[in-house]
């Protein structure tokens, strides 16, 4: 009976063994799985945050790539701006007009009877930045070889913005005579001055064949760019003595003139 019992409580050591065996794998395994699974995680995170971060990275790739293109646009586009701006002066005189037609006068042999100013001394015709109608007297759309005023309910005429460019103008007709080639060549010489936007609004003329002279009333209408560093350019009012000379070089005062 005894030993009946003792049969019944033993158990097979290979069973055991097996036992154990699969135990451990069972535990191996869900240790792995336990384990492999945190590190999926933390794996699924980086590639997450790489796929961020690659985002990132092209987005600063691409907005480096147009930072340089804008710099380039805007360095030509500033280039351009101040070529344009050269061809205007900075400001708009009688003085400076006069001036000018007296070094015209002087190297094309012409003689300037008169100068005749229509309207102020600077007309506001545009203001930079802004959607500026300009029109002509009749309302109609200017060109710069028109004289142009600005739409006084879309601009603003104060002038104390001292960062604001404002386009202006000036009108003048010119009584002059010469040869028939030094007055075409004055009149093309007002039109190509340096640093200076003239444009003939209009010409009337006679010809002497015979005395080969040109009388002309020429009026010319001259822009300007004033604004911020605009500076107009610098001239030099002649020095006379006290008389009756012609400043435009023409002939002096007939003497029964003078008396």
């Amino acid at each position: 009976m005894e030993e009946n019992m003792n049969q019944k409580k033993s158990f097979d050591p290979v069973l055991i063994g097996y036992i154990v065996i699969i135990i451990g794998v069972v535990a191996l395994v869900l240790s792995y799985v336990m384990v492999f699974s945190k590190y999926k995680t933390k794996n699924d995170d980086l590639k997450t945050k790489i796929t961020e971060k690659q985002a990132e990275l092209d987005d600063y790739n691409s907005k480096n790539t147009n930072l340089k293109k804008v710099v380039k646009d805007t360095k030509e586009n500033n280039e351009r701006f101040e070529k344009v701006l050269s061809r205007f002066d900075g400001g708009l005189s009688y003085e400076a007009e006069i001036c000018d037609a007296i070094k015209i006068a002087e190297n094309d042999d012409v003689i300037f009877d008169g100068i005749k100013f229509d309207g102020d001394e600077s007309t506001l015709v545009y203001q930079f930045g802004n959607d500026t109608k300009v029109v002509d007297e009749n309302g109609d759309p200017a060109s710069l070889t028109t004289v142009a005023v600005v739409d006084s309910t879309n601009v603003s005429t104060d002038e104390k913005d001292s960062d604001t460019y404002l386009g202006k103008s000036i009108v003048y007709t010119l009584t002059g005579k010469g040869t028939y080639e030094n007055s075409l060549e004055s009149l093309r010489n007002i039109e190509n001055t340096s640093g200076k936007r003239k444009v003939l609004k209009g010409l009337s003329f006679t010809y002497d064949v015979l005395a080969d002279e040109m009388a002309y009333e020429a009026t010319f209408v001259e822009y300007a760019v004033t604004g911020n560093g605009r500076e107009p350019y610098a001239f030099t009012i002649p020095t006379y003595s006290k008389g009756l000379a012609n400043i435009f070089y023409a002939n002096s005062v007939p003497q029964d003139e003078q008396k």
